[in-house]
């Protein structure tokens, strides 16, 4: 459930990008996968600490 509204936001975020014509700067393109490793990484730290 999460994975899904995860991939709804950074679509959304993508096509905000796009749509904003900032797609000119290739670095941008690349912010929505950054925030997803962030997101993701963040995650795994919580359910290590659930974990102990």
């Amino acid at each position: 459930m999460r994975k899904i509204v995860l991939f709804l936001v950074l679509a959304a975020l993508t096509l905000a990008v796009y749509g904003l014509g900032i797609s000119k700067n290739p670095i941008v393109t690349l912010i929505p996968f950054l925030v997803l490793g962030i997101y993701q990484s963040i995650e795994k730290r919580l359910e290590r600490k659930k974990l102990q």
